[in-house]
């Protein structure tokens, strides 16, 4: 009977002991403030949508966002930088603007939120605003919510960044990137 309350005894201690913090993601993009991905994107808002390619490279403080069709044909590309924001439409006509995402909603209709996207894709909040997160076993996030946007992750690659995200504000507006390849540049 004395090995029987031992282990009895044993058992409780552990399971009242503290559990250890998650282990920290592997050193990867998700530090590094410059990268490039490759993937597929999904945008609906008020009624329309639009489905197609996305290369999305940052190098310093530029950026550059690629859309494309499905069939891979150039719809727009975003370039950003501290001084402003410039797209080039799939007519060829360039379009400027001192921020991107006033830049979008007035060229293609789209309002998304390139500021907080930028870090949402790499599985990190924008650590310039307040968010609610919930954590997952590796050290990152299954859920955050920041801005009125909801953000959820799926897969995640095997340096840890996020293989599939899903952000929605309301039933108004939602954005599903699935990416098929992290890089550094």
């Amino acid at each position: 009977m004395r090995h029987g309350w031992g282990g009895v005894v044993l058992a409780l201690l552990t399971a009242c002991a503290p559990l250890a913090p998650p282990p920290a993601p592997p050193a990867s993009l998700q530090s590094s403030a410059d990268y490039r991905l490759e993937g597929r994107v999904s945008v609906r808002s008020d009624g329309q949508q639009f489905a197609g390619g996305i290369v999305w490279t940052r190098q310093g403080d530029a950026q550059e966002i690629l859309l494309r069709t499905p069939l891979g044909q150039g719809l727009a590309e975003l370039r950003l930088n501290p001084a402003g924001a410039s797209l080039i439409d799939s007519e060829g006509r360039l379009h400027q603007a001192p921020d991107g995402e006033a830049l979008l909603q007035r060229t293609l209709g789209l309002a998304l939120p390139l500021a907080g996207l930028e870090h949402w894709l790499r599985g990190q909040p924008d650590p310039a605003r307040p968010f609610q997160g919930v954590p997952d076993e590796r050290g990152g996030w299954t859920r955050l919510e920041q801005d009125g946007w909801q953000i959820e992750y799926g897969r995640v690659s095997t340096a840890g960044l996020p293989g599939r995200l899903t952000a929605r504000r309301g039933d108004e507006l939602e954005i599903r990137l699935v990416v098929d390849a992290w890089q550094s540049p």
